[in-house]
C-alpha cells in the first residue's frame, strides 16, 4: 500500500514501491554492479533546478563529481539549459546520473544557445521553429524522464495547496505517461522551492518535516493515501512508485536553513535509491 511510515525526521517516511524482481538472482547482482541510477529533474523555467543540482552534487567529494550545472544570472530571463544537460555525483556510497531538463513550459524566451544556432534566419522562420520546438519540449521530454528515470524530481515555486501547482503536476503526469507502455514507474519527489522559514523553531521544523509536508500535500489536493493501493484514488498515484513532498527553504533565510534541508534531501535520494536497487 501507500501508507507513510517510519520516522520522517531521518528521511524514511517513504511510501511502499513496487519494484518488478529478476527472474536470476546472479544476473542482477551482476547488472546492478554496472548500473548507474538516474535522477530527472523537471520543472518550470527558472523554477530552480539547475540550483538544486548544483546544490546536491556540492554534497559530492569534488574529484567525483562532473563540472556544475550552468545557472541563471541574477535579472537574466533567458532560459540557461537547453534541452537536456547530463551531471554525474555520487549520492551516499551511489553513483548517480542527474538529468538537468529545460523548463516545461519552454519558457517565454529561448536558451541562449538556441538563439545562437537560428542567427541568420528571417524572424518568421525564427518563430516558426520556435513554436515548433516548444510544442517537442513540452509534449516529449516529459516522456522522455519518466521512461529512463528511478527518480523524476518535479521542482516547483507554487505553495503546496494551490490550484496552479495541482493543475502543472496533473499536465505533467498526463503527458509524460500517455503511450507509454512498457516503462518502470519512477518515484517522484515533489519539491517547493523558495520557502520561507519562519521566525521561530517550530516553523522550521514543519517546514523540514517531509511526512507532514507530503500529508498536507494530499489533503490539500483531496488524495486519499492512507491504506489507499496505487490507482484506488488519484492517477497521479497509479503512475509513480512512491511520492514524496520536501520544502527547499529560500537561500534569503539564512545558508544553514538551505544547507540542512539539501543534505536531507541527499539523504533521502540515498535510501530511496538504496530501497529501489536492492528489492
Amino acid at each position: 500500500g501507500w501508507v507513510l511510515s517510519g520516522d520522517e525526521s531521518e528521511g524514511d517516511g517513504l511510501f511502499a514501491e513496487h519494484v518488478p524482481t529478476w527472474p536470476h538472482e546472479e544476473e542482477a547482482r551482476s547488472t546492478l554492479k554496472q548500473y548507474t541510477p538516474v535522477i530527472s529533474v523537471m520543472g518550470a523555467t527558472h523554477a530552480g533546478k539547475s540550483t538544486l543540482i548544483d546544490a546536491l552534487c556540492s554534497q559530492c567529494a569534488t574529484q567525483s563529481r562532473d563540472p556544475a550545472p550552468e545557472v541563471a544570472l541574477s535579472g537574466c530571463n533567458d532560459p540557461t539549459t537547453a534541452n537536456v544537460s547530463t551531471h554525474s555525483a555520487t549520492i551516499g556510497q551511489q553513483r548517480v546520473r542527474f538529468l538537468d531538463f529545460e523548463g516545461l513550459d519552454a519558457g517565454d524566451q529561448l536558451p541562449l544557445n538556441v538563439k545562437e544556432a537560428l542567427f541568420g534566419l528571417t524572424d518568421p522562420e525564427i518563430t516558426h521553429l520556435a513554436q515548433r520546438r516548444r510544442c517537442l519540449v513540452s509534449q516529449y521530454l516529459p516522456k522522455l524522464a519518466y521512461v529512463l528515470s528511478d527518480i523524476v524530481v518535479y521542482v516547483s515555486l507554487e505553495a503546496w495547496a494551490s490550484d496552479v501547482r495541482a493543475q502543472k503536476l496533473r499536465d505533467y503526469s498526463t503527458v509524460a505517461s500517455s503511450a507509454v507502455r512498457s516503462a518502470g514507474k519512477p518515484f517522484l519527489l515533489l519539491i517547493r522551492n523558495c520557502v520561507g522559514v519562519g521566525s521561530s523553531a517550530a516553523e522550521w521544523e514543519a517546514v523540514r518535516d517531509i511526512r507532514r509536508t507530503t500529508t498536507a500535500f494530499f489533503d490539500a489536493n483531496g488524495i486519499r493515501h492512507e491504506a489507499a493501493p496505487p490507482g484506488d484514488d488519484d492517477p497521479l498515484l497509479s503512475l509513480f512508485s512512491g511520492v514524496l513532498c520536501v520544502n527547499v527553504p529560500d537561500r534569503g533565510w539564512g545558508d544553514s536553513y538551505f544547507a540542512q534541508q539539501i543534505h536531507a534531501l541527499a539523504q533521502l535520494i540515498a535510501r530511496l535509491l538504496e530501497k529501489r536497487l536492492s528489492a
